[in-house]
C-alpha cells in the first residue's frame, strides 16, 4: 500500500477504503511539509500529495529494512523525502517559470522589446488625453496594473510611454500639479499606490525617474525620444493583494478586487478564477 499505510495492516480495509486512506495520509505528509518548509507552498496540492505518497513508499521501503518496528522511522523518513522532492519540484518549476529581474533590464531594451505579461507601458497616469483634463479612471489603471504585476512575477510600468513604445513623457501629467516636479510626482503615484493596495502590499515597489539622455525610444539608430519616464519596478508579492478601488458612481468603497497579468494586459478575476490562481500561486487556503 503507498505511503505510510505500507507500514500498517490494512488488509482489512477495501481496496477503495485503502486507497483513499493512503491518499489522506500523503496529503497530510504534505501539509506538514508545507507548514515547516513555506518555499515549497508554490507547488499545487494534488502535486506535493503525489509526491508525498511516493516519498512515503520510499521511506517505507527503507524502514522496513532498517527496523522490525518502522512506523515511526517510516514517518520520519517520508517526511524528510517529501521535503526533499518538493524542494526539487520548487527548483524545477522556478527553473521553468523564473521570476522576472524587474531591476536588471535596461529601460531601451524594454522599450525594444514592447509590452508584455511582465511589462506595461503607460503614456500617462492622471491625465485623460482626450478630455485634458484629470481623470480618475487613469489613475485606477495605474493600480490595476500594478496590483496585477504583484499577483504575477512581478515586472515593470513605464509611464510616460505610448503604446507603441515611443517616449512622449510626464509633461501632460506634470502639468496638473502644483509643484511639476519629479519629487512630487512620486508621492503623487505613491499616496495613489497606497490608498488602493495598501502600504505593506506596495513595499515591493520602486520608483526612479530617467532624463532622455538615458532612455532610447527605439525609433532609430541612436534616435533619442524628448520627455521623461517614470519607471516603476514591482517585486512578486508573497501573500495576494487586493485593490480597493475609490468611492464612485454606483459603487462603494471598500469593495476588494483582484487583478492579475493576462499576457500584455491586466484582467479582474472572478471569485472562482481566484480560488484557483491562488493555490496555484501561493498555495494554502485562500485569506485576505
Amino acid at each position: 500500500m503507498p505511503g505510510l499505510l505500507a507500514a500498517i495492516d490494512t488488509s482489512f480495509l477495501p481496496p477503495g477504503v485503502a486507497a483513499l486512506a493512503a491518499l489522506a495520509s500523503g496529503f497530510a505528509i504534505a501539509a506538514l511539509a508545507r507548514l515547516l518548509v513555506p518555499r515549497v507552498r508554490s507547488i499545487s496540492w494534488p502535486t506535493s500529495a503525489i509526491l508525498a505518497v511516493v516519498g512515503g513508499v520510499v521511506g517505507v521501503a527503507i524502514a522496513n529494512a532498517v527496523l522490525a518496528d518502522p512506523v515511526w522511522l517510516s514517518i520520519l523518513l517520508s517526511l524528510v523525502l517529501t521535503i526533499g522532492l518538493l524542494l526539487v519540484g520548487t527548483a524545477v518549476e522556478a527553473r521553468l517559470h523564473p521570476e522576472v529581474g524587474v531591476h536588471a533590464t535596461p529601460t531601451a531594451e524594454l522599450l525594444r522589446l514592447g509590452e508584455s505579461e511582465s511589462v506595461e507601458f503607460k503614456s500617462t497616469a492622471r491625465r485623460n488625453l482626450h478630455t485634458r483634463e484629470r481623470d480618475p479612471a487613469i489613475e485606477a489603471v495605474i493600480a490595476k496594473t500594478v496590483c496585477g504585476l504583484l499577483n504575477g512575477r512581478g515586472g515593470t510600468l513605464l509611464i510616460g510611454v505610448d503604446d507603441a513604445g515611443t517616449v512622449v513623457g510626464l509633461g501632460d501629467d506634470m502639468a496638473l500639479m502644483k509643484r511639476p516636479d519629479t519629487d512630487a510626482y512620486e508621492l503623487f503615484l505613491r499616496d495613489l499606490l497606497t490608498s488602493s493596495l495598501g502600504v505593506a502590499a506596495t513595499a515591493g515597489v520602486s520608483v526612479r525617474f530617467e532624463r532622455p539622455a538615458e532612455v532610447d525610444s527605439g525609433r532609430g539608430a541612436g534616435e533619442v525620444a524628448a520627455g521623461e519616464v517614470c519607471r516603476v519596478d514591482v517585486a512578486p508579492s508573497p501573500a495576494p493583494v487586493y485593490l480597493t478601488p475609490p468611492k464612485g458612481k454606483g459603487r462603494t468603497a471598500g469593495d476588494p478586487e483582484f487583478w492579475v497579468r493576462a499576457g500584455n494586459g491586466t484582467r479582474q478575476l472572478r471569485i472562482d478564477e481566484l480560488l484557483d490562481y491562488h493555490r496555484r500561486r501561493w498555495g494554502g487556503w485562500l485569506s485576505r
